[in-house]
């Protein structure tokens, strides 16, 4: 009896591999209960869903109480980066999988079954799906369709590619063989901070997973809700998230110093471009060409940037 009880428990944890659902927050408790109840919802039936908390000072604590079967860490260095590390340090053993979900987000009850759909093909080793954005407060015209996209086209097909497809670090699943293979990590010189929206490490963390062995899979039908509050449809807020975007780009860019020159002389074009804007009275056209001189002069700090924090 004995043995057929664990043959069972073997064939079940083979049809259903483990997966580890990896939650970085930071200051967003409210965000995190809700995405956390959703993530209770799942109906995967081996999965554990680990929260590390980077040095929150709300009531982030008191929420993930309200669910103990949620694993808790804590990740005193300040930075993405560093608290998804010590997420994926917190894995199980046993975890074949591991998911990478942002505070801000909410997900479907089958959104583990329809991410595997992808791993149908043995050589894809990251799968990842789209954002179906969520504005809490009206959404200016002004704001690039290429930050905030306006419309959603819902789709069912698995796209395997070797090509990184531009998949995003809080929609994605990873093979945790490949990771564990390669020893890969994000890079803590990249990574949002409460000061600098610094990105691309989760594209590097995933190109380096997955390049050159193993292939991508994009699921288009296994989107997640992404909830954007309205301090983030501010033109502030904009400027700043376009700033540090550029900085990041000529951090992770190969050969970036020669598009440093490039961007040297972009930002004498761009200058004249804004000027000439203004006479248009048209609000959109403005910020359009205002937002370019802001990613010129992200990029020209990038080397600075780079310098400071070489020097830590």
């Amino acid at each position: 009896m004995g043995t057929y009880i664990l043959v069972l428990l073997q064939e079940e944890k083979r049809l259903n591999p483990k997966v580890s659902i990896c939650v970085p927050t930071y200051n967003r408790a409210d965000s995190l209960r809700r995405c956390l109840a959703s993530l209770i919802a799942l109906t995967y039936p081996n999965v554990e869903i680990i929260v590390g908390d980077n040095n929150s000072t709300d009531h982030t604590q008191q929420i993930i109480s309200q669910f103990p079967t949620v694993k808790y860490i804590q990740e005193t260095r300040q930075g993405l980066s560093f608290v998804r590390n010590s997420l994926l340090a917190a894995c199980s053993d046993d975890s074949k999988y591991v998911g990478f979900i942002d505070d801000d987000e909410s997900l479907a009850p089958t959104w583990v079954q329809d991410m595997m759909q992808g791993f149908s093909d043995p050589s894809v080793a990251v799968a990842g799906g789209p954002y179906r954005n969520v504005y809490l407060g009206v959404l200016p015209d002004w704001i690039p369709e290429y930050i905030y996209p306006r419309s959603f086209q819902e789709r069912s097909e698995i796209v395997i590619t070797n090509v990184f497809p531009g998949i995003p670090g809080g929609n994605a699943l990873c093979r945790l063989d490949a990771i564990r293979k390669k020893c890969v990590s994000f890079d803590t010189l990249l990574g949002r901070t409460p000061k600098r929206s610094l990105s691309g490490e989760d594209n590097e963390f995933f190109q380096q997973v997955t390049e050159p062995e193993y292939t991508y899979a994009f699921v288009y039908h296994a989107w997640v809700y992404h909830y954007i509050p309205e301090e983030r449809l501010t033109f502030r807020y904009i400027v700043h998230l376009n700033f540090w975007d550029s900085v990041s780009e000529y951090c992770h860019r190969k050969h970036a110093f020669i598009y440093w020159g490039k961007n040297l002389f972009k930002l004498f074009v761009h200058s004249i471009s804004v000027i000439f804007s203004l006479f248009t009275f048209n609000r959109k056209y403005i910020v359009n060409r205002y937002l370019k001189l802001v990613r010129n002069v992200g990029y020209l700090y990038g080397p600075l940037f780079k310098i400071l924090q070489g020097s830590r």
